[in-house]
């Protein structure tokens, strides 16, 4: 007898047809797996998904933490969001975006697009593209801001150190992906904070947790606050049009921002 798949019925009628597309896309580069080292592999992969709309590849050491930002949030809109939202970003949060995304994981590989830094662990940010999603429909300015800070967290907790290159941790947001920007936001006017939680050499959590015991858990864990007040981030302000890509590019080249800089860093 003939049995329903729903995976299968899910992913031939519900996905968005962008997504179901880029899937198809991607089965050329799973087939040169075996022969193309991966990092040169991934590259490639997001130089050719770079969405033409957007205007070319962006290039410089920032390059990298674009494109893949960009890939995560798939929708043709929220893609140009996120491009005007990374330009207008704060250097410092798009600095740490830029330096972590550029890390491969992958032992003496690195991008050609950016500035090789030495060392690890590189981080996996598990739920990064459906936070992301989310927070570009309800509040664009604080996306990049709180990914950052996430990153930022996991860096001091997990120091680079040239033992560590070759090697990744997974900093899982679960509990940020299923809640609003507002709602994050609000937990510490209710007693509450966010704190990135070392599990082990491998794995740190955002966790939500009593601000009265803050002390105590920084006694007594490996763990960050997360600064996720919305002082933080710039003002709601009115509804902007998105600029044009080339409008963009223009203004961040006069800037001096995205400079290519010495090619080894620690």
């Amino acid at each position: 007898p003939l049995r329903t798949y729903t995976g299968s019925e899910k992913f031939v009628l519900r996905f968005p047809q962008s997504v179901l597309s880029a899937f198809v896309r991607s089965f050329p580069y799973l087939q040169r797996l075996s022969s193309t080292p991966p990092v040169p592999l991934f590259e490639d992969f997001l130089v050719q998904w770079w969405p033409a709309p957007l205007g070319p590849p962006p290039e410089g050491d920032d390059a990298i933490a674009l494109m893949r930002l960009v890939i995560q949030t798939q929708d043709p809109e929220d893609q140009a969001l996120l491009q005007a939202q990374w330009f207008t970003l704060a250097e410092v949060h798009r600095e740490t975006l830029a330096y972590e995304m550029a890390l491969t994981g992958v032992a003496s590989q690195s991008y050609a697009r950016a500035r090789r830094h030495c060392g690890g662990p590189a981080f996996l940010v598990y739920y990064s593209p459906a936070f992301l999603r989310a927070c570009l429909q309800e509040r664009p300015s604080a996306a990049l801001p709180m990914l950052a800070e996430v990153y930022a967290a996991g860096r001091h907790l997990f120091p680079v150190s040239a033992e560590a290159d070759g090697t990744s941790v997974t900093l899982f947001i679960d509990q940020l992906k299923a809640n609003s920007v507002e709602g994050i936001s609000s937990v510490y006017a209710e007693g509450r904070c966010w704190l990135l939680v070392k599990h082990n050499r491998h794995e740190a959590v955002v966790e939500q947790h009593a601000l009265i015991a803050l002390p105590q858990l920084l006694r007594d864990l490996d763990c960050r606050l997360l600064r996720f007040w919305s002082s933080q981030w710039p003002p709601l302000g009115l509804p902007q049009p998105v600029p044009s890509p080339l409008e963009l590019q223009e203004e961040f080249a006069s800037s001096g921002a995205g400079r290519r800089s010495p090619r080894c860093t620690r």
